[in-house]
């Protein structure tokens, strides 16, 4: 069942997720926002009242909670990459040329996208050249992407059309795979870029997604890509895209393209420096616009920290650190005291920050992203959904990822809710949108809600060296479903955007 935003729809006999009734069982939307909370006697009292309602739904226990925001996506990637050849069974190289030819002759001449090789296992012990690729598509595009997200191989016409040199190892990464993805995404015809961008929104949805930032520029789909996507967002009028547009400088570009914010791509622009960053910045409080900076090496966050510091010393300082600039790709973070004191907001892949809990205590807001596709493979997240798994973020940025103990990761993470906070409300904030009280379930906020097949609910431990999830009740705080390692996380069993049902899993009456 799809509902409009103007119906009166009823949630009854769940548990709800909300600070201003943390026993409630029952909500009711209308208009495109909750109008009430509560418990089934009130309920039952809509359910009894003449034309109160035009929709009841039980929820059977389900959790319902704020519909998740990934703070960073590449959404056409994203796509891309759920419709394309999967070669994650090849048992050599030889078998996914052949998966690439049949590919081919079966595409009549349309690009051939891949993804999933991993060549530690093959008996050649490498990927493909370009050579190989030009054979198996026959000359035309073909662009295969590894395992990791982090590397991929293409053909000769997609290198040449980069700019990037064929490469001696086979792979290409770093700030040319961003060019190759973009070279590639270039040649595809509109209807194929459509349905990779149809697809990546449904798969948002399907994770109980309500809203994501992408993250968008010249050398990452270019201006009609982004285009696209926010026309096909409007008009579907589902999973909410807020974009960026990375562009040192591209203030005028970002607005006519319907971007809230810029963003530079420092992380890979070796040349940008202190001064280009300055100008940046100043130009950005003169037009009242937020930028996102990419803090993707520690010379990068360096140099970002120090333009921050220069541009507060030429105009109001408030205009730079009251923007709520954002850091993205951030990784080991020194001082976060520095970050605090610029008025910064870290938007985190919790893989790749190592200490979390030093960046949240030093009174950095944080938001969660996945990076999508491109952070996936980090995370281990379910390729079905694309990348996209917020409790499985949430998981990570509690108990960590990486090298060390259990223990010791643990000892780096948050709580679980800070980690939740992070990944609901602290989106909103992230792209300044959280006026209207999106990310948090009471009376009046719109109905972003994501509804949950879901075990049992606890609440943070009070000493964190026990554990970090407990069923001891505290005053008035509504709980959270256990994201200890190893457990089952929640299921998105529907999700609900300004009050309409953009995902459905069919379980719910």
């Amino acid at each position: 069942m799809r509902e409009t935003s103007a119906m009166r729809t009823l949630l009854r006999d769940g548990r709800i997720h909300s600070p201003e009734a943390p026993d409630g069982s029952a909500l009711l939307v209308q208009d495109g926002h909750i109008s009430w909370i509560g418990d089934e006697d009130g309920a039952r009292a809509l359910v009894e009242a003449p034309d109160a309602l035009d929709a009841v739904v039980d929820l059977a226990g389900a959790l319902v909670t704020p519909a998740f925001v990934d703070a960073r996506v590449h959404m056409t990637d994203t796509g891309l990459q759920l419709l394309a050849l999967d070669l994650s069974d090849a048992q050599s190289l030889r078998d996914a040329l052949d998966a690439i030819d049949r590919a081919a002759r079966a595409s009549r001449g349309r690009p051939v996208l891949a993804r999933g090789w991993d060549a530690s296992q093959w008996p050649e012990g490498r990927g493909p050249t370009a050579a190989e690729l030009d054979r198996a598509g026959y000359g035309g595009v073909a662009y295969a992407v590894h395992r990791d997200g982090q590397s991929a191989m293409a053909s000769t016409p997609v290198l040449r059309a980069a700019g990037v040199q064929v490469p001696s190892d086979g792979s290409v990464t770093g700030s040319d795979l961003m060019a190759v993805a973009a070279a590639a995404k270039a040649m595809l015809l509109p209807s194929h870029r459509e349905a990779a961008q149809r697809a990546a929104l449904a798969a948002a949805a399907a994770a109980g997604i309500g809203s994501v930032h992408e993250f968008a520029g010249p050398r990452d789909g270019g201006e009609q890509d982004l285009r696209s996507l926010l026309t096909l967002a409007d008009d579907l009028a589902g999973v909410i895209v807020l974009a960026y547009w990375a562009q040192l400088g591209g203030i005028d570009a970002a607005r006519e393209l319907g971007a809230i914010g810029v963003a530079d791509s420092s992380g890979l622009d070796a040349g940008v420096g202190v001064d280009e960053r300055v100008e940046h910045l100043l130009a950005c409080a003169a037009a009242g616009v937020q930028s996102a900076f990419d803090a993707g090496s520690p010379d990068a966050l360096e140099s970002i920290l120090e333009s921050l510091a220069r541009a507060a010393q030429r105009t109001a300082p408030i205009s730079i650190h009251g923007a709520l600039h954002r850091l993205e790709r951030a990784g080991h973070i020194d001082d976060p005291a520095r970050l605090s004191a610029r008025g910064l907001l870290v938007s985190a892949q919790p893989d790749r920050i190592r200490d979390l809990a030093a960046v949240s205590a030093a009174g950095v807001p944080l938001a969660l992203g996945s990076d999508a596709p491109f952070g996936a493979s980090a995370f281990g997240l379910a390729q079905e959904y694309g990348g996209f798994d917020p409790w499985g973020a949430i998981q990570a940025a509690v108990y960590g990822t990486g090298p060390g103990s259990t223990a010791d990761r643990a000892a780096r993470g948050i709580s679980p809710r800070a980690a939740f906070t992070a990944h609901t409300r602290g989106g909103w904030r992230a792209a300044r949108g959280d006026h209207d009280g999106s990310g948090v379930i009471r009376a009046g906020s719109p109905a972003h809600l994501a509804i949950w097949a879901a075990g049992g609910l606890g609440m943070d431990a009070v000493d964190a060296r026990v554990s970090r999830w407990s069923t001891d009740e505290q005053a008035n705080l509504p709980g959270l479903p256990e994201l200890q390692p190893g457990v089952q996380l929640p299921r998105c069993l529907r999700t609900l955007v300004r009050g309409r049902v953009v995902f459905d899993a069919g379980e719910l009456d």
